[in-house]
């Protein structure tokens, strides 16, 4: 018996709805236990992907899929280590991305720890992943680390050659009736006007979707709308900054968009996608708004070079955070 414990309450968002996660099991994990049942322990939602991709490939029937950890994010974590000590510290594989993890397994021992460099979008955030992968691989008899972009593959590779692979994000398409389009947009306000799209968290110190709202403002054409859709910290902060420009009429918030066939009915129907980030390791709505057509406008950064060509498939943009 496997036993492999993903210690990640957003898997699926992490992962790309679990794609990644299902290869790396079924090519790189269950290759080396191929007359072995595994046992997956993990957030539920997630392994609705693993069980549907292993499934077809006839091979469901040696993975027993637990979802156990539906908490919030450090409660989880907990609950799942606590899990391990019960089973005397006993486990193959661990899979992580939080420097958490480096904390709670402090007594225990695994055969394999996964690491994936989720969170590194910066030279400080880099730098943590590389003291935390330094720490973590101590508690394993072997290690792996998983990159989302080509910089970030680079950097890792010269530090722990041989055990990083460049693994990009997955994402899951939607099937979408006319029906549910037209019922969405018009739920939201914006019916079939036209509209630039930001998507992602109301945060400025890292997504800077104010410079999206001032250039947005400066545009001449009244037919045109912009639709911020997502939740964060700095949501009242952008309420007020509409307002003090002027075009509360011509801007929507939708709030946190939880069902993703409303996401993909938003990027196939926007007249542009926004991504104004500085830092990103890679991401996925970039791709998700690539894949409905959308026209891309995003900033250059490590993971948008390994997506964007300028000016054949988006435009990269620049900010200007002096100005």
């Amino acid at each position: 018996m496997v036993d492999i414990i993903v210690s990640d309450i957003q898997l699926e968002d992490v992962l790309g709805g679990g794609q990644i996660f299902s290869r790396l099991i079924y090519e790189n994990l269950s290759k080396y236990y191929e007359t072995t049942p595994i046992n997956i322990y993990g957030k539920s939602t997630a392994f609705n992907h693993l069980g549907t991709y292993l499934i077809k490939r006839k091979i469901f029937g040696r993975f027993k899929i637990l979802g156990l950890l539906r908490r919030s994010d450090f409660a989880s974590r907990i609950f799942s280590f606590v899990f391990l000590k019960r089973k005397n510290y006993s486990t193959d594989i661990l899979i992580s991305n939080s420097l958490l993890d480096k904390i709670l397994i402090q007594k225990i021992k695994f055969k394999k720890i996964i690491m994936i460099n989720h969170a590194a979008n910066t030279n400080t955030g880099m730098n943590l992943f590389i003291k935390y992968v330094k720490s973590m691989k101590k508690h394993a008899t072997d290690f792996r680390v998983i990159a989302l972009n080509k910089t970030h593959y680079k950097i890792l590779n010269e530090l722990f050659p041989g055990k990083v692979k460049l693994i990009y994000n997955g994402i899951n398409l939607k099937k979408i009736s006319n029906k549910q389009k037209i019922e969405y947009l018009n739920s939201i306000g914006i019916g079939n006007k036209k509209f630039i799209l930001y998507l992602g968290r109301l945060e400025e110190r890292e997504k800077k979707v104010s410079y999206v709202i001032k250039a947005f403002a400066m545009l001449k054409s009244e037919d045109l709308n912009l639709v911020i859709a997502g939740k964060g910290s700095d949501y009242n902060m952008y309420v007020s900054l509409v307002k003090e420009l002027n075009i509360e009429g011509r801007v929507i918030f939708t709030g946190f968009v939880s069902d993703e066939k409303n996401k993909f009915i938003l990027f196939k129907n926007c007249f542009t996608f926004i991504q104004p980030s500085l830092n990103e390791n890679f991401s996925l709505v970039t791709i998700e708004a690539m894949s409905q057509k959308a026209i891309v406008l995003t900033t250059k950064n490590d993971g948008s070079s390994d997506i964007i060509k300028d000016n054949v498939n988006g435009f990269f943009i620049e900010i200007d955070e002096t100005a």
